[in-house]
């Protein structure tokens, strides 16, 4: 009886191990495809503003070594009947050099909707003053949501820590 159950956990520890990754940069890519805005935004009636949002990919850990972090960008439409248009999303290093542009169309949040984007625990483009720039357009009156969630783990041990964005100008 003893072997059995030994068997069955054995079988059971081999399927979760071999379980296919899901690729967050694809699944990431595929969710802002359903949101790019394919028209002209008429801008007239809406407020722009840029919000600067601090990341940390990277962080120090015991003076002398660094640590690796995946940082998940969230962008939140806050507001309960306007839809949120996002028009820039730029990655900045900590010489605040520019990485890469995340949003090359605009994309639209509808009403409560949140888009994401990841940065890989093995990705240190960043460094340890990492930060984005998103430009955004509105109606409403509520402020978006944007921030920037930091976590890993290893072993029993785990760090996360969450950052907000600041708006720089409207």
């Amino acid at each position: 009886m003893k072997n059995i159950l030994a068997l069955i956990i054995l079988a059971l520890a081999f399927v979760s191990c071999t379980e296919e990754k899901r690729n967050v940069t694809e699944d990431n890519k595929l969710s802002f495809e359903k949101n790019y805005y394919h028209q002209a935004i008429d801008t007239s009636l809406m407020d722009m503003k840029t919000i600067y949002l601090p990341a940390y990919p990277v962080i120090h850990h015991r003076y002398v070594n660094t640590y690796g972090l995946t940082v998940t960008i969230s962008l939140r439409n806050t507001s309960l009947k306007d839809t949120l248009f996002v028009t820039k999303g730029d990655y900045y290093n900590t010489l605040g050099d520019k990485i890469s542009n995340n949003i090359d169309k605009p994309i639209f949040l509808r009403p409560l909707e949140t888009v994401e984007i990841v940065v890989a625990e093995t990705d240190n483009t960043g460094g340890t003053g990492a930060n984005f720039i998103f430009d955004y357009y509105s109606q409403s009156k509520s402020t978006p949501l944007f921030q920037a969630v930091m976590i890993s783990t290893a072993g029993q041990q785990g760090i996360s820590f969450v950052t907000e964005g600041v708006v720089i100008s409207e």
